[in-house]
């Protein structure tokens, strides 16, 4: 929609044209419709429910609201500072020095649709992403011209330098380190649970605070990691989890929760529970790191070691 209105006023194209671009995605729409149908059962016109559900209804809003600004803070974060907040700034500077421009007329409006929007994800702006490269480049091709004399100098080429080989250096590590994170912090969780499955029985004894992690109960739905044996999720607090610790014999016993301390109720009990396995942050939260950041979710599973547990 915003390529077409920059086609229509900017440019002062043919409204044929925009019109047959409009045909096209209305049968492209058509067919996704027709292929819903065919997998579902059910005529449902996607893109109003969509709106309908989590504009109208508000839905998406019973997954967490934020303010407006939340919609660019998180690529300050996930884009490596302060390479990111340069980058930012040029793409909020470009809104208007590139404001004639089709890129410009498609980013606007879609990120200000989106920040209106209460609840907010970092996947919304998919869709933008082979849209935000060119637009940094075009808002740094049209700075103010005594700022791009001054990065243009030969008294900023070392500035330069170091700039491009920190760019190139902290991407290819961070690149590095991405690599090999699980990209759900419950992975580990899953995979590790999954392995003692393939040997023996085994209960997992959640306390209800870490009851919120996902995929533990979904065992019969998961393709990648089926335990051979049956696997047996216990939501229990206080006495309740101990007694649950007591299983049948030949059963594996673990215990999940949240955070990086030993409940109290299983040093009560005389348990030792060592850690083995936790969220990939959890060796960051058990440093203090996390303290301002009391959302992030870290979980540990451990095995209880000691008397109320039948051997």
């Amino acid at each position: 929609a915003g390529a077409a209105l920059w086609w229509v006023l900017v440019r002062r194209g043919s409204w044929r044209l925009a019109g047959a671009a409009a045909a096209g995605v209305a049968a492209a729409v058509a067919v996704n419709v027709v292929i819903d149908h065919w997998l579902y059962q059910a005529w449902v016109f996607t893109p109003w429910r969509y709106f309908a559900v989590n504009a109208l209804e508000g839905k998406a809003s019973g997954w967490g609201t934020s303010p407006w600004w939340m919609v660019g803070a998180p690529f300050l974060v996930m884009l490596l500072p302060p390479f990111s907040v340069a980058g930012v700034a040029l793409l909020a500077a470009g809104a208007w020095t590139c404001r004639r421009h089709a890129l410009t007329w498609m980013f606007v409006p879609f990120v200000a649709a989106h920040a209106v929007v209460p609840h907010k994800e970092l996947r919304f702006m998919a869709p933008m992403i082979f849209a935000v490269a060119p637009l940094v480049a075009l808002s740094a091709d049209r700075l103010p011209s005594r700022v791009a004399r001054w990065v243009d100098s030969p008294r900023a080429a070392g500035l330069r330098t170091v700039t491009r080989r920190s760019f190139l250096g902290l991407n290819a590590a961070a690149l590095a380190v991405m690599t090999f994170l699980p990209p759900l912090p419950s992975y580990p969780l899953v995979d590790y649970v999954w392995h003692a499955g393939r040997t023996a029985p085994v209960r997992v004894v959640v306390f209800p605070d870490a009851a919120a992690l996902h995929q533990l109960g979904d065992w019969p739905r998961l393709r990648f990691y089926r335990p051979r044996f049956p696997v047996d999720v216990v939501v229990r607090g206080g006495e309740a989890a101990v007694a649950a610790l007591d299983a049948p014999p030949g059963t594996r016993v673990f215990v999940l929760y949240a955070g990086v301390e030993t409940p109290a109720v299983l040093k009560a009990a005389g348990l030792r529970c060592p850690a083995v396995a936790g969220a990939p942050a959890r060796g960051l939260a058990a440093a203090g790191l996390f303290r301002r950041f009391p959302d992030i979710r870290v979980w540990t599973l451990c095995a209880p070691i000691g008397p109320p547990r039948r051997r």
